[in-house]
């Protein structure tokens, strides 16, 4: 490859690295294998991209040009756009596609797309007449742009130029990040740290800031191009101004705005005595494709696959309920041949790291005490669906709590409501009720558990649960929320008195405490307390004993810093029973109970 006739190549990832200096071992350790792609000609194909599942890449064709003296005509290698889809191990298609929408008489690429925007940022040439005073990039005078591009159901529509192309100088090698917010690029603009810079410009309010040059940490005296940003701030390039191998090497650093950051020099394998470039892995790492003009290739340049032996990462075992992760997990991994090739426990983070061949179907086993065991495969053939670099394994309990939480005034469903597990006061599981308003949550057998639910504008639920003696399977349970509006008339639980008595027991303190943080948090709230009683006993009686009992929940709800404006209260006595157990009708303790009420409405 030659710079000055070459337009350039962008994108590199290697693996999700902790340490970046270990970033080029991921490869060596692993060991992979480096081919010539089929589609290789005895042109010039570079500029290696990944879309989706297709690999685009530039292809050269040598096309006539006008010399400007009569009678003679110049040649000129101009690149086009093609496309190949590959599978989830990187086989590539053999099937070759030309990027039509997108191609121009002139050159096209290299690119890079932004799958967060939808936004392709490609490299082309300035097709206006243009001045040769700092010719890097191009034979002749062919400057280079880049040109952004949206997909429409027609195909690639040309949606913008980056405002800082100039007629004079070349700016070209697009590298967008993964938020489509900062571009960096290759450009020989003058007053440089060399022949080719690399710079940056951040997307602010809609305008590309002016650019701004890496510094020479990064660039050089030489030539520093194909950059390509990692998510997590790592960027690779291509440079013939450091002691490499020879020609263009391929490098790494970490981009900081508060101190420099080391260089480091990918090594053997990626890097020859030849030029090196564009080298682009996909993002789960099986595989990737760079170009170079190292001995054996097609052409004057190629573009190459790697492929690693192994595949390296995180078996995430998680409850399938909540998706709370689970530690201690016993994680078996057998092969085809049902050898077992992996074992180990889950971490504090619910992982266990592994490695495994390429190209091969694997079972995992997933045992753990009151959950029950999981089979399941893991496809790492081209068939087989993409592993991410955290692959979930979701367990069952074998006993679990559902519920069900509406609206106790519109009986509709709480979507979204907050539940609250706690064991012996320990907090155990917290989840969300889904669109329906139902959860699951796991439990064991032979416990008391507490549950509170919650959700704005209604009041808390709280219940007392056991599952001493409860069967293998789920347990159910029915919560109704009072919603916050006027209205609304809730019967508090926990409110018996002795008979003939105002007194408060400990259970209704407990319920008129839950009251009066309901009170405190909703400060706008007004409410009227009813006391009921049943009919047994004189009337009179009955209704001077209702309004004591209100008139003592009315003082304590003041004790606890109730405004008493925002209060009233009433005792009715036996005047609005709720079912037909009246003087002299027979009736159960059950029945007569349900007439014995405390009702708080809210005004």
């Amino acid at each position: 490859m030659r710079i000055n006739y070459l337009l350039g190549v962008c994108l590199f990832l290697l693996t999700n690295f902790s340490v970046f200096s270990q970033n080029h071992k991921f490869f060596e350790e692993s060991g992979i294998e480096i081919g010539n792609a089929w589609f290789n000609t005895t042109s010039s194909e570079i500029g290696p991209a990944i879309m989706g599942n297709q690999l685009i890449f530039n292809s050269g064709n040598v096309v006539k040009m006008d010399s400007g003296e009569k009678g003679k005509s110049a040649e000129q290698v101009f690149y086009d756009l093609y496309a190949v889809a590959f599978n989830n191990i990187g086989t590539l298609s053999v099937e070759l596609k030309r990027m039509s929408s997108v191609v121009t008489p002139f050159h096209e690429g290299p690119l890079s797309y932004c799958e967060h925007t939808g936004q392709l940022f490609l490299t082309q040439s300035i097709l206006d007449e243009t001045e040769v005073e700092n010719v890097v990039f191009k034979k002749e005078n062919v400057r280079l742009g880049i040109a952004i591009y949206k997909q429409t159901a027609t195909g690639w529509e040309l949606a913008d130029y980056f405002p800082f192309n100039n007629r004079r100088y070349s700016v070209a090698h697009p590298a967008i990040n993964a938020t489509g917010d900062t571009l960096v690029f290759a450009s020989d603009m003058p007053k440089g740290v060399g022949g080719i810079d690399l710079y940056y410009s951040v997307k602010v309010n809609g305008y590309w800031s002016e650019p701004v040059n890496l510094g020479d940490n990064i660039n050089t005296p030489g030539n520093d191009l194909f950059p390509f940003l990692d998510t997590d701030g790592t960027l690779i390039f291509s440079s013939d101004g450091r002691a490499g191998k020879g020609g263009l090497d391929l490098y790494a650093t970490k981009l900081s705005s508060s101190q420099p950051q080391e260089v480091i020099h990918l090594g053997d394998g990626f890097n020859s005595g030849a030029d090196d470039f564009g080298l682009i892995a996909e993002p789960r790492h099986r595989f990737g494709f760079f170009a170079s003009n190292r001995e054996g290739g097609h052409g004057d340049d190629d573009i190459y696959y790697f492929k690693a032996a192994d595949y390296r990462f995180n078996l995430v075992s998680a409850s399938s309920l909540s998706n709370q992760i689970l530690t201690g997990v016993d994680l078996k991994v057998f092969d085809s041949n049902d050898d077992l090739v992996i074992e180990g426990f889950t971490d504090e983070k619910g992982r266990l790291p592994v490695k495994l061949g390429l190209n091969q179907k694997y079972q995992v086993l997933a045992s753990m005490e009151d959950f029950r065991s999981v089979l399941r495969e893991v496809n790492l053939t081209g068939e087989g669906e993409f592993v991410e670099k955290d692959e979930l394994v979701l367990m069952e309990p074998i006993y679990r709590l559902d519920g069900e939480i509406v609206d106790m005034v519109e009986r509709t469903p709480v979507p979204g409501a907050f539940v609250l597990l706690m064991k012996d006061g320990q907090l155990q599981d917290t989840l969300r009720a889904d669109e329906e308003g139902r959860f699951s949550a796991r439990v064991q057998p032979g416990q008391q558990y507490y549950v509170n639910i919650s959700n704005e504008h209604y009041i808390n639920a709280e219940l007392d649960i056991s599952t001493v003696g409860m069967d293998e399977g789920a347990m159910f349970y029915f919560f109704e929320l009072y919603p916050l509006k006027s209205g609304t008339r809730m019967v508090l639980n926990n409110m018996e008195f002795a008979a003939g008595n105002f007194e408060l027991r400990p259970d209704a303190i407990r319920e008129l405490n839950r009251l009066v943080i309901v009170l405190i948090e909703n400060p706008d709230l007004q409410i009227r307390i009813e006391v009921h009683t049943d009919s047994r006993g004189n009337d009179q009686v009955n209704l001077e004993l209702s309004r004591s009992r209100a008139e003592a929940i009315y003082n304590y709800l003041i004790s606890g810093g109730i405004d008493p404006d925002r209060m009233e209260y009433v005792g009715l006595g036996e005047t609005q029973l709720v079912n037909e157990c009246d003087d002299g009708v027979f009736c159960t303790e059950g029945q007569h109970a349900q007439n014995r009420r405390v009702i708080v409405e809210i005004l």
